[in-house]
């Protein structure tokens, strides 16, 4: 019995890493020419990368229109959209895939607290990109041009 809530505690904790509070916004990081290795939990021919990304910022199913965690995504570069409900390490527990094509964009959700959507280009898919093999470190608070 105590082992079943400790897993369901830590199926909970894992689950709302991807779920941003009220005070933050959810962002998407993109990787060229990566791809989230594993089975995803939905495939969709949702035609365009921004539509995949307000699926996932919503955590939509886009075949059913169903309530699902979405952690991160793969985008063919054509039309067609790998959802995952886990994200490459560090981030989560997942792995890249060592030499993906040309045309594969990873896609992570991320937290920005205090940030507006507007701030955070949620119009845009995504808001950062970063190489392989790198991290995005620190913040700036603000930004005046």
């Amino acid at each position: 019995m105590l082992r079943a809530a400790l897993l369901l505690a830590l199926s909970s904790t894992a689950l709302a890493v991807f779920e941003c509070s009220n005070q933050e916004t959810t962002a998407f990081v993109r990787i060229a020419r990566a791809r989230l290795d594993g089975t995803p939990v939905v495939v969709s021919t949702a035609g365009h990368d921004l539509t995949c990304a307000q699926y996932c910022r919503n955590n939509i199913e886009p075949t059913t229109g169903a309530q699902r965690v979405c952690a991160a995504f793969n985008f063919d570069g054509r039309e067609t959209c790998y959802f995952f409900d886990d994200a490459a390490s560090p981030a989560g527990t997942s792995q890249l895939t060592a030499n993906p094509s040309a045309n594969n964009f990873y896609y992570e959700k991320t937290c920005l607290p205090g940030v507006s959507a507007h701030e955070a280009c949620t119009y845009r898919s995504f808001s950062f990109e970063r190489m392989r093999k790198t991290v995005l470190e620190g913040f700036v608070r603000k930004s005046v041009q």
